[in-house]
Protein backbone atom coordinates (compact mmCIF):
# COMPACT_ATOMS: atom_id res chain seq x y z
CA UNK A 1 0.00 0.00 0.00
CA UNK A 2 1.43 3.42 -1.31
CA UNK A 3 0.81 6.68 0.91
CA UNK A 4 1.94 10.01 -0.91
CA UNK A 5 2.53 12.86 1.85
CA UNK A 6 2.68 16.27 0.36
CA UNK A 7 4.18 17.39 3.71
CA UNK A 8 6.30 15.66 6.03
CA UNK A 9 5.92 13.43 8.81
CA UNK A 10 9.09 11.95 9.69
CA UNK A 11 10.57 15.03 11.30
CA UNK A 12 13.25 13.20 13.25
CA UNK A 13 16.94 14.24 12.21
CA UNK A 14 18.14 10.44 11.75
CA UNK A 15 15.57 10.91 9.09
CA UNK A 16 15.86 13.77 7.33
CA UNK A 17 17.77 12.16 4.17
CA UNK A 18 15.13 10.09 3.83
CA UNK A 19 12.26 10.44 1.97
CA UNK A 20 11.09 6.90 1.16
CA UNK A 21 9.43 4.65 3.89
CA UNK A 22 9.13 0.86 3.71
CA UNK A 23 7.40 -0.76 6.37
CA UNK A 24 6.49 -4.89 6.35
CA UNK A 25 5.00 -7.56 8.66
CA UNK A 26 8.55 -9.39 10.51
CA UNK A 27 8.56 -12.20 12.51
CA UNK A 28 9.31 -11.22 16.33
CA UNK A 29 11.80 -14.14 16.75
CA UNK A 30 13.72 -14.15 13.66
CA UNK A 31 12.84 -10.57 12.11
CA UNK A 32 12.34 -12.24 8.54
CA UNK A 33 9.49 -10.39 6.65
CA UNK A 34 5.85 -12.06 6.18
CA UNK A 35 6.77 -12.62 2.27
CA UNK A 36 3.31 -10.63 0.18
CA UNK A 37 1.52 -9.55 2.86
CA UNK A 38 0.98 -5.92 4.00
CA UNK A 39 3.71 -3.53 2.94
CA UNK A 40 3.47 0.09 3.39
CA UNK A 41 5.73 2.39 1.83
CA UNK A 42 5.62 6.33 2.39
CA UNK A 43 6.89 9.12 0.21
CA UNK A 44 7.42 12.62 1.34
CA UNK A 45 7.46 14.95 -1.38
CA UNK A 46 8.45 18.15 0.86
CA UNK A 47 10.91 16.17 1.96
CA UNK A 48 11.48 14.99 -1.47
CA UNK A 49 12.11 18.45 -3.50
CA UNK A 50 14.50 19.07 -0.27
CA UNK A 51 16.88 16.59 -0.91
CA UNK A 52 16.55 17.05 -4.48
CA UNK A 53 17.56 20.65 -4.06
CA UNK A 54 20.87 19.31 -2.92
CA UNK A 55 21.79 17.60 -5.77
CA UNK A 56 23.87 18.95 -8.15
CA UNK A 57 22.06 19.74 -11.74
CA UNK A 58 18.69 18.54 -9.57
CA UNK A 59 18.81 15.38 -11.18
CA UNK A 60 16.99 12.43 -11.09
CA UNK A 61 17.75 8.77 -11.60
CA UNK A 62 15.42 6.00 -10.54
CA UNK A 63 11.90 5.42 -11.44
CA UNK A 64 10.86 5.86 -8.22
CA UNK A 65 12.48 9.34 -8.12
CA UNK A 66 11.21 10.21 -11.22
CA UNK A 67 7.74 9.60 -9.92
CA UNK A 68 8.35 11.48 -7.12
CA UNK A 69 9.51 14.36 -8.88
CA UNK A 70 6.46 14.08 -11.16
CA UNK A 71 4.12 13.94 -8.54
CA UNK A 72 5.68 16.72 -6.20
CA UNK A 73 6.36 19.34 -9.14
CA UNK A 74 3.40 21.32 -10.71
CA UNK A 75 2.56 20.38 -14.08
CA UNK A 76 1.94 22.75 -16.70
CA UNK A 77 -0.44 20.76 -18.99
CA UNK A 78 -0.33 23.02 -21.51
CA UNK A 79 3.82 22.63 -21.81
CA UNK A 80 5.70 19.74 -23.03
CA UNK A 81 6.63 17.01 -20.20
CA UNK A 82 9.40 17.97 -18.08
CA UNK A 83 12.82 16.43 -19.99
CA UNK A 84 13.73 15.07 -16.52
CA UNK A 85 11.03 12.44 -16.54
CA UNK A 86 10.04 12.52 -20.34
CA UNK A 87 11.80 9.03 -20.70
CA UNK A 88 9.66 7.29 -18.25
CA UNK A 89 6.93 5.75 -20.91
CA UNK A 90 4.50 5.27 -17.97
CA UNK A 91 5.28 8.64 -16.98
CA UNK A 92 4.25 10.47 -20.26
CA UNK A 93 1.20 8.29 -20.79
CA UNK A 94 -0.14 9.25 -17.61
CA UNK A 95 0.93 12.61 -19.04
CA UNK A 96 -0.75 12.81 -22.34
CA UNK A 97 -4.05 11.61 -20.30
CA UNK A 98 -3.90 14.53 -17.83
CA UNK A 99 -3.41 16.86 -21.43
CA UNK A 100 -6.59 15.33 -22.67
CA UNK A 101 -8.30 16.05 -19.54
CA UNK A 102 -6.96 19.37 -19.34
CA UNK A 103 -8.04 19.78 -23.13
CA UNK A 104 -11.44 18.41 -22.43
CA UNK A 105 -11.82 20.61 -19.63
CA UNK A 106 -10.68 23.70 -21.54
CA UNK A 107 -12.96 22.85 -23.89
CA UNK A 108 -16.06 22.01 -21.88
CA UNK A 109 -15.20 25.45 -20.07
CA UNK A 110 -15.19 27.29 -23.67
CA UNK A 111 -18.74 25.18 -24.55
CA UNK A 112 -19.95 26.53 -20.90
CA UNK A 113 -19.12 30.13 -21.39
CA UNK A 114 -20.38 30.53 -25.05
CA UNK A 115 -23.34 29.10 -24.13
CA UNK A 116 -23.78 31.32 -20.93
CA UNK A 117 -23.19 34.31 -23.61
CA UNK A 118 -25.94 33.09 -25.71
CA UNK A 119 -28.06 32.78 -23.03
CA UNK A 120 -27.13 36.22 -21.37
CA UNK A 121 -27.27 37.63 -25.16
CA UNK A 122 -31.00 35.89 -25.37
CA UNK A 123 -32.17 37.46 -21.70
CA UNK A 124 -30.98 40.84 -23.29
CA UNK A 125 -32.67 40.15 -26.85
CA UNK A 126 -35.86 39.32 -24.95
CA UNK A 127 -35.47 42.18 -22.51
CA UNK A 128 -34.69 44.90 -25.62
CA UNK A 129 -38.21 42.79 -27.30
CA UNK A 130 -40.09 43.40 -24.28
CA UNK A 131 -39.18 47.08 -23.58
CA UNK A 132 -39.77 47.58 -27.38
CA UNK A 133 -43.55 46.30 -26.92
CA UNK A 134 -43.79 48.51 -23.89
CA UNK A 135 -42.17 51.69 -25.18
CA UNK A 136 -44.54 50.92 -28.70
CA UNK A 137 -47.41 50.36 -26.25
CA UNK A 138 -47.00 53.54 -24.10
CA UNK A 139 -46.49 55.78 -27.43
CA UNK A 140 -49.74 53.88 -28.80
CA UNK A 141 -51.60 54.51 -25.39
CA UNK A 142 -49.79 58.36 -25.44
CA UNK A 143 -51.42 59.05 -29.08
CA UNK A 144 -55.14 57.84 -28.44
CA UNK A 145 -54.86 59.75 -25.76
CA UNK A 146 -53.69 62.93 -27.41
CA UNK A 147 -56.14 62.14 -30.56
CA UNK A 148 -59.05 61.32 -27.87
CA UNK A 149 -57.67 65.03 -26.30
CA UNK A 150 -58.12 66.84 -29.39
CA UNK A 151 -61.17 65.54 -30.74
CA UNK A 152 -62.54 66.51 -27.19
CA UNK A 153 -61.34 69.95 -27.88
CA UNK A 154 -62.54 70.44 -31.72
CA UNK A 155 -65.51 68.84 -29.77
CA UNK A 156 -65.91 71.93 -27.52
CA UNK A 157 -64.84 74.57 -30.22
CA UNK A 158 -67.78 73.36 -32.55
CA UNK A 159 -70.25 73.41 -29.67
CA UNK A 160 -68.53 77.08 -28.92
CA UNK A 161 -69.00 77.50 -32.72
CA UNK A 162 -72.22 76.63 -33.02
CA UNK A 163 -73.46 78.31 -29.30
CA UNK A 164 -71.96 81.34 -31.03
CA UNK A 165 -73.56 81.03 -34.26
CA UNK A 166 -76.84 80.47 -32.53
CA UNK A 167 -76.17 83.43 -30.47
CA UNK A 168 -75.77 85.58 -33.31
CA UNK A 169 -78.83 84.19 -35.55
CA UNK A 170 -80.77 85.29 -32.20
CA UNK A 171 -79.22 89.16 -32.53
CA UNK A 172 -79.86 89.66 -35.52
CA UNK A 173 -83.04 88.51 -35.30
CA UNK A 174 -83.99 90.30 -32.30
CA UNK A 175 -82.07 93.55 -34.43
CA UNK A 176 -84.50 92.67 -37.73
CA UNK A 177 -87.47 92.92 -35.60
CA UNK A 178 -86.56 95.99 -33.91
CA UNK A 179 -85.94 97.51 -37.24
CA UNK A 180 -88.86 95.68 -38.04
CA UNK A 181 -90.75 97.52 -35.74
CA UNK A 182 -89.18 101.13 -36.32
CA UNK A 183 -90.04 101.03 -39.48
CA UNK A 184 -93.82 99.73 -39.17
CA UNK A 185 -93.86 102.83 -36.37
CA UNK A 186 -92.54 105.57 -39.36
CA UNK A 187 -95.45 103.99 -41.36
CA UNK A 188 -97.78 104.55 -39.02
CA UNK A 189 -96.61 108.07 -37.94
CA UNK A 190 -96.82 109.00 -41.78
CA UNK A 191 -99.89 107.51 -42.43
CA UNK A 192 -101.79 109.40 -39.42
CA UNK A 193 -99.74 112.10 -39.96
CA UNK A 194 -101.14 112.24 -44.43
CA UNK A 195 -104.23 111.47 -43.15
CA UNK A 196 -104.72 114.12 -40.83
CA UNK A 197 -103.51 116.46 -43.34
CA UNK A 198 -105.98 115.09 -45.73
CA UNK A 199 -108.69 115.81 -42.85
CA UNK A 200 -109.62 112.68 -41.37
CA UNK A 201 -110.63 112.60 -37.73
CA UNK A 202 -108.81 110.96 -34.75
CA UNK A 203 -111.70 108.17 -35.19
CA UNK A 204 -111.48 107.76 -39.19
CA UNK A 205 -107.56 107.34 -38.64
CA UNK A 206 -108.32 104.95 -36.05
CA UNK A 207 -110.35 103.00 -38.10
CA UNK A 208 -108.70 102.82 -41.41
CA UNK A 209 -105.38 101.90 -39.36
CA UNK A 210 -107.06 99.40 -37.30
CA UNK A 211 -105.75 100.78 -33.98
CA UNK A 212 -106.32 101.71 -30.76
CA UNK A 213 -107.38 105.52 -30.60
CA UNK A 214 -104.90 106.02 -27.96
CA UNK A 215 -102.48 105.44 -30.59
CA UNK A 216 -103.45 108.73 -32.76
CA UNK A 217 -104.49 110.84 -30.28
CA UNK A 218 -100.47 112.14 -29.39
CA UNK A 219 -100.37 113.33 -33.18
CA UNK A 220 -103.57 115.72 -32.72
Amino acid sequence: MFRILVDTLFKGDADKKWWFHHYAMLNTRTYKPLANHWHLYYIELKKFQTCLSDREGLKVGTELEKWSYFLGTIQDNREPLDPKVSDNQAIKEVYEMLQTFTKEDRLREQYRLHEEFLRVQRTEQARSERFRQQSLLALQAQAQALQAQAKEKAEKESALQAQAKEKAEKEALLQAHEISVQEALKIKEKSILFMKKQGSTKDEIAELLNIPLEEVEPFF
